[in-house]
Parts: C-alpha cells; structure tokens; sequence
C-alpha cells in the first residue's frame, strides 16, 4: 500500500507525541494539503500569481520570489542565521526576473527593428542581459550550494542524536 504526505503526516501524529512532532517539525520541509510549503516550522511559502510568495510566521516579514528555489533558498538562509545571504538571495531574485523579462523585451526588439543599427543595438542589450543573467544564476547557485550543504550537516547532527 502507497501511503500519501497527509496519510503519512495523520500516522505520525499519532505515533508520537506533540513534543516530538514540534521537534521534528523544526527540522523538515513538508507541504501542505493546500500546496504551500511548510519550513522549519516558521516559514510558509504559497504561490501567487507572481511567483512565490514566503511569509514568516509570527513577524510582519512577507517577501515574494519568481523561482520556488530561491524562496527556499532564503528561508534557510534566514534560519541559519545568514541574514546578509538572505537579503543577497532577495536582491538577486529581483534582478534576475528583471533582467528576464528585460531580455525578451529587447529580442521582441530585436525581431521587428527595421534597420541594421537597430538590430546591433538590440542583439548587444539582449547579449548583455545573457551576460548578466549568467553571472546573478552563478551568484544564485554558490547561496542554493550553501544552504543544501547546511541542511546535509543539519540532517547529520540529527542523524546522530
């Protein structure tokens, strides 16, 4: 028989206790029936219609991300402590979907200019953005890198108690 997350989550509360529970869902990431992500038991992240949107239980603190990945990417790192990471991670999330929607922008451009100067304009901004966008994602990647390597050694430590 193939058990299903809320099956699964049902079984478990009831095999342990509430403190055990409370503990364990400190150190995971689960979803929820309704889609969202539940992390670490303080952050929450839905989807919208803009992206993701990752709300911090118990503060005022709400940001919204283009890309699942880097909404989870700051969360860990604002629970790690890595308040200067986090703030990079919302910094680049922002320029990156810019410079996406920059990007197709100057290759619609690109495609209806009538002349060659107009099209050596549009294909150097559209190469610049690919420019950019490539050194943000490799920035991007080195913070994702981390917070996979803090949640290994967090699992590890666990592991062993």
């Amino acid at each position: 028989m193939k058990l299903n997350e809320p099956r699964m989550f049902d079984i478990l509360n009831k095999l342990l206790s509430k403190e055990k529970i409370s503990a364990l869902e400190r150190q995971i990431i689960f979803q929820d029936r309704d889609g969202s992500y539940n992390l670490f038991g303080t952050y929450i992240i839905s989807k919208t219609d803009f992206g993701y949107k990752v709300e911090k239980k118990y503060t005022y603190t709400v940001h919204t991300f283009s890309d699942l990945k880097n909404a989870v990417t700051w969360s860990t790192l604002d629970k790690c402590g890595n308040l200067n990471g986090a703030s990079r991670v919302l910094v680049l999330d922002g320029q990156l979907s810019g410079t996406t929607q920059n990007m197709i922008v100057h290759e619609n451009l690109y495609k209806r200019a009538k002349n060659v100067e107009q099209q050596s304009l549009f294909l150097n901004k559209l190469h610049e953005g690919r420019i950019k966008k490539q050194t943000m994602t490799r920035e991007m990647n080195g913070y994702i890198e981390r917070c996979k390597a803090w949640q290994y050694q967090q699992f590890a430590q666990n592991a062993t108690k």
